[in-house]
């Protein structure tokens, strides 16, 4: 076994920033296209689809300490472990997505219809969501999967691939609901639901000719309850990280909700905003899933000073990006309005969030990264905390203060930013997630 290295994982980094960006680029197109339908369904597409898109997040926290644990098995060796593990999750993901279909996309939909104040934002928003939660047992088996190919094997083209098999694939299907069928919001839901499907059966190819998993021991495993000890405490984390998932989407989909409150307008471009504050994360993420999938080896190696160099040399690269990527916001920042079509109105509100976007950029560099690093170590305790003390605490009262327009929003959201930032970097300063994951592997 080639023993594990504190040195940055360049080529790693860079793939997990190239597929990490082909997340949102999806979701671009689907405001690509919603915009040029109407703005009535940007604003609709905007509320319904961040929220079918938390769901399907929120619900993969579920299994959220499985990557950290599968890392450690890795770095320590114990391959067949590892194995069933996989087996067992991924059986247990769709399981949970077809439980939890149903229920989410009614109790949603109508908490949708009492939350918004138009009725037609709510009702298109609403039918957005239900149509697109079809496909929420293959996104939660899409956190599985790559949380196989990265922690499992660090894989670097394969995350691309898949990715790229999932965009051509929801915009080929856009513009044939879309354009050739003419069902509009309704194809763009659908085109959402189908895509993860085709995503994950394309990684199951290399996953199964790597022999990643025991799939139909998995499957057995599951069905009958009787689940391997790391596949139990991947669920007990899961519970800790579902919170934390909550929490951070309560305080996304709570921005749009506020947006909703300004103006259609306002929404729409809260919409357009949160897309590129997505992109910016899941860039920045590339360096998050290289915390978690190689720190978690390293601490699984016991090579407890080599991970802690690693967390600090990856902090350190990430917001040099951070950094860059301030720069070219500022240079193309005027130019995105008229590219997604947005009228006068939405665009002015639009230009306004650039410079909380700005300021918010280097924290959020700081705060992804360390969350990263924690998760690897199955801190979610503590990241539930963290994550309860910015959003309960933090964004309300920054809220308060500056929210009476869609700047003043993005101010709060700085604001949670940074207080997540903090308190991560203070975490890792410690000793106490480095006890957390030997603990864990006893």
């Amino acid at each position: 076994m080639t023993k594990p290295s504190e040195a940055l994982p360049v080529a790693f980094i860079a793939a997990s920033i190239i597929s990490g960006a082909i997340q949102p680029l999806i979701s671009l197109i689907d405001t690509y296209f919603a915009a040029h339908i109407s703005t009535q369904d940007l604003a609709c597409l905007a509320l319904g689809g961040g929220l079918a898109s938390s769901v399907g997040w929120i619900s993969g926290q579920l299994i959220g300490g499985f990557p950290g644990i599968l890392g450690r098995l890795r770095g320590s060796g114990d391959n067949e472990q590892a194995r069933r593990l996989n087996g067992e999750v991924l059986a247990l993901a769709f399981l949970i997505g077809l439980i939890a279909m149903v229920p989410v996309a009614l109790i949603l939909g109508e908490g949708v219809m009492l939350l918004t104040q138009s009725e037609a934002t709510g009702s298109g928003a609403r039918h957005y969501l239900q149509v697109r939660l079809l496909g929420l047992p293959f996104e939660i088996c899409a956190f599985v999967v790559f949380g196989i190919l990265r922690a499992g094997f660090a894989a670097v083209f394969t995350p691309i691939a898949v990715m790229l098999v999932a965009l051509v694939a929801n915009a080929s299907l856009n513009a044939l609901f879309v354009w050739g069928f003419g069902w509009g919001l309704s194809g763009l839901a659908l085109a959402s639901a189908i895509s993860p499907a085709i995503a994950v059966c394309f990684a199951m190819v290399p996953i199964s000719s790597w022999k990643g998993w025991a799939l139909k021991r998995g499957i057995r495993a599951v069905r009958h309850f009787k689940l391997n000890p790391m596949t139990k405490l991947s669920a007990r984390l899961g519970s800790m990280a579902l919170w934390r998932g909550l929490l951070l989407n309560g305080v996304l989909i709570g921005g749009s909700l506020v947006a909703e409150g300004f103006s259609t307008s306002d929404l729409a471009a809260q919409g357009l905003a949160l897309q590129l504050w997505l992109l910016l994360a899941f860039l920045l993420d590339g360096f998050a899933h290289a915390g978690l999938a190689f720190g978690s080896r390293l601490l699984g190696a016991g090579a407890i000073v080599k991970a802690r160099q690693f967390a600090w040399r990856l902090i350190a690269a990430s917001g040099v990006l951070a950094l860059g990527l301030c720069a070219l916001m500022l240079v193309a920042w005027q130019l995105l309005p008229g590219l997604f079509g947005l009228d006068g109105i939405a665009a002015a509100a639009f230009v306004s969030v650039l410079l909380p976007m700005c300021v918010q950029t280097f924290p959020a560099s700081l705060a992804f990264v360390a969350d990263g690093l924690l998760k690897g170590a199955g801190d979610l305790k503590f990241l539930a905390q963290q994550m309860a003390f910015a959003s309960l605490l933090v964004f309300p009262v920054a809220l308060w203060f500056s929210g009476d327009n869609l700047a003043g929003l993005w101010w709060a959201m700085t604001a949670w930013i940074g207080a997540r930032a903090l308190l991560c970097l203070w975490r890792l300063r410690g000793d106490a997630w480095i006890a957390i994951a030997q603990s864990q592997m006893r």
